[in-house]
C-alpha cells in the first residue's frame, strides 16, 4: 500500500520489485482512496507523458490525475477503478465480481472504514480451487 503522497517512481519500483500488477492507495488510516496499476502506466506510456514527468517529483495522486476525465472525482470511488469485497463475501460473490468485464481484482476492505485487507485475483482464486 502506497499514500497519494508517495513518489510515481516508488510506486513503479513496488510494483517490479512485489512483483504485482497493482498497489492500493490509502488514506492514514489505511483506508481505500484508489488503486495504481500497471495500465496507468501504459496509459503515461500510450500518451508519451512519461518524457514531460520526473518519477521522483511527480506523486500518485498526480500521476492518477493525468489519467482522470473531468468530471471524474478522484478518490470518489464511484468510479470502476476500485472493486472491493469483504472478507466475509461468500466465495460465490467474489467470484461473480471476478468475472464482469475488466475487472482484474478486488481490493479487501474492512467494513465501514473501507481499511485494506488484501487483494484477491483470478489467480488466487484458480490457485485455491487447484491448489
Amino acid at each position: 500500500m502506497l499514500r497519494p503522497s508517495a513518489s510515481l517512481a516508488s510506486a513503479l519500483s513496488l510494483l517490479v520489485q512485489a512483483q504485482v500488477s497493482s498497489i492500493p492507495i490509502v488514506d492514514d488510516n489505511d483506508s481505500l482512496l484508489d488503486v495504481y496499476s500497471r495500465s496507468d502506466i501504459t496509459s503515461l506510456a500510450n500518451d508519451k507523458v512519461y518524457t514531460h514527468i520526473n518519477l521522483e517529483e511527480m506523486t500518485i495522486h498526480q500521476a492518477l490525475q493525468l489519467g482522470q476525465e473531468p468530471p471524474h472525482s478522484l478518490y470518489g470511488l464511484s468510479s470502476q477503478r476500485c472493486h472491493m469485497c469483504l472478507q466475509s463475501d461468500p466465495l460465490h460473490k467474489v467470484m461473480e465480481r471476478l468475472a464482469k468485464p475488466g475487472v482484474r481484482r478486488l481490493i479487501v476492505v474492512e467494513a465501514g472504514s473501507k481499511r485494506v485487507e488484501g487483494i484477491i485475483t483470478l489467480t488466487d482464486i484458480f490457485r485455491f480451487f487447484l491448489g
